[in-house]
């Protein structure tokens, strides 16, 4: 049986991954010089990953008998248009940095759900790696 909290903290986690900046900046017109294309084709990769999570989150919480709260998104993210791609790494490492600690917290109060805390822990496991991969 699942956590009674499990509905609670998957839908929290579902929320943060909808506000990422990483599928933000690849939807936004930001400026990339032909030494960032490699950059940009890795952010492609992580925005990917990004929608995948959010798949899987959505997934685990309808598993478990619930239903998704609505989505939210950071309206605040509309300052990405039109910026550098160098600029704005700075703000991925950061979000990459918050979600990591977010799942983090998640894991320890996800305990008594095996599925959840397996899912969690991949989803954390995703979050370093693209962070390793972007450079901190």
């Amino acid at each position: 049986m699942a956590n009674p909290d499990s509905f609670d903290i998957l839908n929290e986690l579902l929320l943060e991954e909808q506000k990422s900046s990483v599928p933000r900046i690849v939807e936004s017109a930001v400026f990339i010089s032909t030494a960032g294309v490699g950059e940009f084709v890795l952010l492609k990769k992580l925005a990917d990953s990004s929608k995948q999570n959010v798949r899987l989150l959505t997934e685990q919480i309808i598993e478990i008998g619930e239903s998704p709260w609505p989505r939210n998104h950071d309206v605040a993210s509309a300052d990405l248009h039109f910026q550098n791609l160098h600029s704005v790494l700075p703000r991925l490492r950061a979000d990459l940095n918050r979600l990591i600690r977010l799942y983090q917290f998640a894991s320890t109060k996800l305990s008594g759900s095996p599925a959840a805390s397996k899912l969690i822990s991949r989803i954390l496991d995703r979050h370093r790696t693209d962070l390793n991969a972007i450079g901190s």
